[in-house]
């Protein structure tokens, strides 16, 4: 080892830090809220934030696109009973946990948003198949509900 080098250790990864080499790895995530994991969530009863704190070993901040929240609004209004009922327990657990709310100014879509935010700092919570494409095809790492009781990391 270098003198005057720093070790960080970021998950399960170790990296040597000197003055000729960056940082490799996020110190901080953000994980972004699609509004059909938030329904899913809320219809399977998944705490979605203890999830987060089992799967993540990194830091992290939760964040939902303000448009999302719109998304849930409109469902609580015009969906069915049941999209009625996920959504407004949805919008519940977004205010009472404090959740970010990311402003988007040029999205017409929650889809729109999620893509134009996400970055190599940020993991997609989402079980929209086709935002899951698009996401994969930009290399995010996806969170996806598993068996309708847990959450994994999908990397692309």
């Amino acid at each position: 080892m270098t003198v005057g080098a720093i070790v960080v250790a970021c998950g399960t990864k170790i990296v040597y830090l000197t003055k000729s080499n960056n940082l490799n790895c996020t110190m901080k995530t953000t994980i972004l809220l699609d509004t059909s994991f938030l329904i899913a969530c809320a219809e399977f009863k998944i705490d979605y934030l203890s999830e987060f704190e089992r799967i993540f070993t990194t830091q992290y901040v939760v964040s939902a696109p303000d448009i999302v929240i719109k998304e849930l609004k409109t469902l609580c209004a015009k969906g069915t009973a049941r999209q009625k009922q996920a959504s407004k327990l949805a919008q519940t657990i977004l205010e009472r946990k404090n959740i970010n709310v990311t402003k988007t100014t040029e999205a017409k879509t929650a889809d729109q948003a999620i893509l134009s935010i996400a970055n190599k700092d940020t993991v997609v919570a989402t079980i929209d198949a086709e935002l899951k494409q698009m996401l994969k095809k930009k290399r995010i790492p996806l969170i996806v509900v598993r068996q309708k009781k847990y959450l994994i990391i999908v990397q692309p």
